[in-house]
Formats: C-alpha cells, structure tokens, sequence
C-alpha cells in the first residue's frame, strides 16, 4: 500500500542538520514581551564595550548643538532622537549583530549618560546644558514601555537637579505636546496576505496636529517589521508602504482598524535586529524604539476598549492533514506517481508550515518561496524535480486562495531549481524613496 493512501501520513525523512522543535514551542509573543514590542526587555541588561563611547558621543553632539536642540518643537525633537539614536543601532548591526538584548540596554545607558551630562552642566553653569537635555526628552518621547523606569527615572534625576534653577517652561511645553496614538488606525494588506501596512493616527498635545504613522510588516519570511516612519497624511503613508512592497500592493485600499483580530500579527513579531542576513535595515532601525513605542500604545488603546488581539499559536508541529490529501489528489490529477513523491510532499509541506501562521499558510508571496524553499533544500534532498514540485504547490495555492494569475506567475518565478540556486535569491528590501 503506497505510504501516501487515503488516512495514512508518510514517514518524515530524519532531517540532516535542523534541529527539531521543542515539545510545544511556541512563537510569538513570551511572558515577558509586549505586544508590539520587538525584543524583549531583559532587566539584567548587557554592558556592551560601545556602550559608553557612543553614549558620550551623542551626548556630547547634543552639547554642542545645543540651540538648534533647544529650538526644536516636540515632533522635530522627536524625530531628531530618533534618527540619532537609530543611526548607533544600524551601525553595529552591520558591525556586529547587535540586536535587542542590546538595543533596549544601550537606550536606558543613553538617558542616564544624557541626565549625568545634563547635570553636571547645570552646576557648572553651562547653558549648553540645554541640549542633552533636549536629547533625554527625545529619547523619552520615542521609548518603549520596557524602557519606561529607566526613562522617567533620569528625566526626575534632571528635574531635581533643576530645583533650585528653574524647570524651563520650554521643558513643560514639551511634555504638554507629547505625541500620543489618538487611537484611530488603518490596515492594508497585499495581495498574497502576508504583507501589512499599519498606519497609526497620532497628535500632538496643544495644537492637536495630526501626524500618521506607518509600520510596514512581512509575515513572509521573518515576521518582522522591515519599514517605518512617520507622514503628515494617511494617503502618503500608504503610497510609501506600496512603493516598498511592490506588485502586490498595488491594489490594496486602507481600511480602519476596527477590532483586534485586525491587528493579529502583532502577536508574531520577532525583533529585526536579529536578522542576520543582507536585510535592509536602515528604514526600521532608525525607527526602531519609536516603532515600538507606537505600536505599544495603539494595543494598549484597543485594549482599554475590550478589544483584544487573538492570543498566538504554537507555528511549528502545526497539522498538514487539512492540505496534505487535498495536494496528493491534486498532483495526480497531473500525473505524479504518489508512491515517488509522497515523502517529499510531506517534507515541502512542513518546511512550508513551519514558523507560519495559520492565517498566512496559503500565501505564496515570492519572499515566502524563496525563504522556504532555502530552508527545504538546505536541509534535505528533494530531488531533480524540486522547482517542479514546489511550482505545483504554489498553483494549488493559489487556486484556494483565488488568487490572480499575474501574482501566481510573479511567485512561480521566485523558485529555484536547486540548493545553490536558492542560496542566490535577495531577499533585501529596498527603503522607499524619500520625497
């Protein structure tokens, strides 16, 4: 009896190099991670050695900048912080793979340095104390909430140090203007489904100005946000997050976000400075505590609400039987032999299944066969008919999502034919361009 008949699940080749899932492993968001959050906070924070020579040197261009700093408006100062801080953390991920369990405590080690700086100042009499200054209610606007203790304690530790010397009503006036998430948000999503576009409606204390911003995700390959940045209109915001994506997002209309299950990846998220391949990485990096910190609050405003977002599933030892029979009629319908490709099927369908969310299994974006596809032949031999067999997969489901046939075609493209082949594929994103 063929091991791929009716009710019966071939054996799974033993995997050569791919360590197997633990016993109920779980992605998505930890105990201790925040929806919305890239990394988890870890309060025994890491010391790295450039910790202190970039802290210092940030700090000490805020002393010296210290007018333009000073003059800024919340939103500018907000943006200034941003793109200071994100340009140390593109730097030594390039350099080093510095990743969140670095990134949070650096930012924490920044507002202290910037505080100490800020107050040694003060009692020497510097005016020029002004810009670090500056430069901790930046960092203090944009942090996430698991940098919130270490934030709020150096801008106290400032404070105080200002009792006897006056708080500048420039300071309050920018702690009135806080941007905060109004609580009104778009989503768009790409024709394959695993592309999203999150716009996020935000405004500014005493005028109410009104800003959007955008954070672009995949659920592709990495579930990782590959895009952000901040737009003085919803129409720009998305046409930004169509000339990032491409093909697929051409046609796809923003549509309010009106319930958490709209907002469900979320809960997959993995943190971007942990890819280590050739990513683009300056468009989120530069964002990268701002992001979050925006996505934070937008959660958190849906929750007060009643709104939650579904909690995640476990993305590996998911159930094939759903397609696994489904396939097998559909390829020999075609003509396969199941008794020669049974096994093989099995191996390309969980390889595929495999860190994928339930809600993305079907989409055959280009970026998820080129991922998979890598981590198929990386690990197994699929034979000379490899290209032939995933080209079947991905017409099977395309035909259950109804999907068109200019995308099939653009997603059939993306296979390689073999291993060597699969190891060439760019999987970079190019940033989009600035006006």
């Amino acid at each position: 009896m063929s091991p791929v008949s009716r009710k019966r699940k071939p054996k799974k080749p033993k995997r050569t190099a791919k360590p197997q899932a633990l016993p109920g492993a779980v992605v998505g968001t930890p105990p201790r991670h925040r929806t919305g959050a890239f990394a988890v906070f870890n309060p025994t924070p890491f010391h790295e050695p450039w910790f202190d020579a970039e802290s210092k040197a940030l700090v000490e261009s805020a002393e010296q900048e210290w007018e333009s700093w000073y003059d800024e408006d919340l939103p500018g100062l907000e943006d200034r912080a941003s793109r200071a801080v994100g340009t140390v953390l593109l730097r030594h991920w390039k350099a080093d793979h510095s990743s969140g369990n670095t990134f949070n405590p650096w930012l924490g080690h920044l507002a202290k340095a910037a505080a100490n700086r800020a107050i040694a100042l003060i009692r020497a009499g510097d005016d020029t104390w002004r810009g670090p200054a500056c430069l901790l209610l930046g960092l203090g606007a944009n942090r996430p909430s698991g940098l919130k203790a270490q934030a709020d304690t150096a801008v106290s530790k400032l404070r105080k140090a200002l009792d006897g010397h006056g708080w500048p009503e420039a300071f309050s006036r920018l702690a009135a203007e806080r941007t905060e998430a109004t609580g009104k948000a778009w989503i768009a999503v790409d024709g394959y489904g695993d592309r999203f576009g999150l716009v996020i409606q935000t405004a500014t204390g005493i005028d109410e100005e009104e800003h959007y911003y955008l954070v672009a995700v995949e659920m592709a390959s990495d579930n990782t946000a590959t895009f952000a940045g901040s737009y003085s209109s919803l129409d720009v915001a998305f046409a930004r997050w169509r000339e990032h994506v491409g093909l697929s997002a051409a046609r796809a209309e923003p549509k309010p976000v009106t319930s958490g299950r709209d907002l469900w990846f979320l809960m997959y998220l993995t943190d971007p400075g942990d890819i280590t391949y050739d990513l683009n990485m300056g468009p989120v990096l530069l964002e990268y505590f701002r992001a979050q910190r925006r996505l934070e609050d937008l959660v958190a405003l849906f929750r007060g609400r009643g709104l939650e977002i579904p909690a995640p599933v476990g993305l590996y030892r998911q159930d094939l039987e759903p397609d696994f029979e489904p396939f097998m009629d559909w390829l020999t319908e075609r003509g396969w032999d199941e008794d020669a490709v049974g096994d093989r099927v099995f191996t390309l369908m969980n390889e595929w299944y495999d860190g994928t969310p339930p809600e993305t299994v079907h989409a055959i974006s280009p970026l998820r066969v080129a991922a998979r596809s890598l981590t198929t032949l990386d690990v197994y031999d699929m034979g000379e008919d490899f290209k032939a067999l995933m080209t079947e997969w991905i017409r099977y489901c395309a035909a259950r999502t109804g999907l068109d046939g200019t995308l099939t075609e653009a997603a059939v493209a993306a296979v390689p034919a073999d291993r060597d082949e699969a190891k060439k594929v760019d999987r970079s994103f190019e940033p989009p361009e600035e006006d």
